[in-house]
């Protein structure tokens, strides 16, 4: 899930062609709904992949989004950096 604007995320794409490390994703200028709006885009993008909420590990830099996502059931993780990322994701049992 992106917040991002068109611009920047094809600035982005022909920076760093980061979109090839991802299936799939849910982009707020595409569907019109930001996180900050709260849990619709999270239930949007749970819909798009058909994962199961207690499946799912949520990262991002901004807590109250780590704690939307912990409201619809996602293990979430508030992104501090690299290394409290990797153990909070062994933590959890997401990577060993």
């Amino acid at each position: 899930m992106s917040d991002n604007v068109k611009e920047r995320v094809e600035h982005l794409q022909s920076k760093f062609n980061f979109l090839e490390n991802f299936i799939d994703g849910v982009f707020s200028n595409e569907v019109h709904l930001t996180k900050k709006e709260g849990v619709g885009v999270f239930k949007l993008a749970l819909e798009k992949t058909g994962d199961n909420p207690k499946d799912v590990v949520y990262i991002d830099d901004k807590r109250e989004y780590a704690e939307t996502a912990k409201k619809l059931g996602m293990s979430a993780i508030h992104f501090k950096n690299p290394e409290q990322l990797r153990s909070e994701l062994k933590n959890l049992g997401f990577i060993k």
